[in-house]
């Protein structure tokens, strides 16, 4: 599996939770998981590149929190799973959650597929 049908299970993933109420805890905590494995991933295993190639500190503090950001879906996937300890208001919230999982998994995608590299200008 390579990371773009990676990316498509995610958003199918989101999708899913985001139209049925019931697969929502699924969603969150499987997009969450994917990002923070992901970002982690590219930590260890890529180095900086691109305009990241002389800010090694931002290139892995850039991964770290998004690998951070990726555990809170995955918490609340699990927390919003237990039918009673739902809070009133848990869709709502639970929908804000997801909707800003996809900033970072976008970011880490972006880096795992060289989206910044430098471009030469024409001349």
């Amino acid at each position: 599996m390579d990371y773009f049908q990676l990316a498509v299970a995610v958003v199918g993933w989101m999708a899913d939770g985001w139209a049925n109420e019931e697969r929502l805890p699924r969603g969150l905590f499987m997009s969450g998981s994917v990002g923070t494995v992901l970002a982690l991933a590219v930590y260890i295993f890529r180095p900086p590149q691109g305009i990241f190639l002389n800010h090694g500190e931002a290139y892995h503090g850039t991964l770290i929190c998004a690998a951070a950001w990726g555990l809170v879906p995955m918490v609340a996937g699990i927390w919003f799973s237990m039918a009673e300890l739902r809070p009133g208001g848990w869709r709502v919230a639970a929908v804000l959650i997801l909707g800003f999982t996809v900033l970072p998994l976008l970011l880490v995608l972006a880096l795992v597929l060289g989206c910044f590299l430098p471009v030469k200008p024409e001349e």
